[in-house]
């Protein structure tokens, strides 16, 4: 496995951004096919622990408030409770999507 790792390794290295995004996500779609709903979860729960604190390493506090304020919208939609608790606090004269 270690000869596959260092060969997918290399091949990364030497693609651009566009390349990398489409075969990420064209990789994300394959695998979560074979995953169980208990692995996806597990799968999306090791993303925000170990990936999330690395893609907003270097952004600017306001950049991060700009992209959280931009995200929770769209990600809170994709979740039964989510969809509620975001109306309610659009309904409190919120508006949780303030910079999307």
């Amino acid at each position: 496995m270690a000869l596959i790792e260092r060969f997918a390794r290399g091949v990364v290295e030497t693609l651009g951004k566009d390349d990398f995004r489409r075969i990420m996500n064209e990789t994300l779609d394959h695998m979560l096919r074979t995953m169980t709903r208990r692995e996806r979860m597990q799968f999306c729960e090791d993303l925000v622990d170990h990936s999330v604190a690395r893609m907003l390493q270097g952004l600017t506090s306001e950049e991060k408030e700009r992209l959280f304020a931009s995200l929770l919208p769209r990600i809170l939609q994709h979740f039964p409770t989510g969809t509620a608790a975001l109306e309610a606090a659009r309904g409190e004269g919120g508006d949780a999507s303030a910079g999307a």
